[in-house]
Formats: structure tokens, sequence, C-alpha cells
């Protein structure tokens, strides 16, 4: 772990890590309500 630590690197914007998984989740919440809207819509 001691040599792999050198080749690590620090995460600057870590703080806004909680901003940017509640954007993916919003994202990934209206894609899929799209995606059931599209399918019903070809089922119709």
């Amino acid at each position: 772990m001691l040599e792999a630590k050198k080749t690590f690197r620090r995460l600057k914007a870590y703080r806004q890590l909680p901003i940017l998984q509640k954007a993916l989740e919003d994202h990934t919440r209206q894609a899929l309500a799209n995606s059931v809207l599209e399918t019903k819509g070809k089922a119709a």
C-alpha cells in the first residue's frame, strides 16, 4: 500500500461529490421515466 500511495492523486473537489451524486440520481431518474413513457407510447 505504501508503494501504491505514491501514485495516488488527491481529489480536489471532494466536497462537491454529494452535489454530483444528486445530479446523477436526478438524471438517471428522469432518463428512466422517459424510457418508460416511450415504451408505453410504442405499445399504444
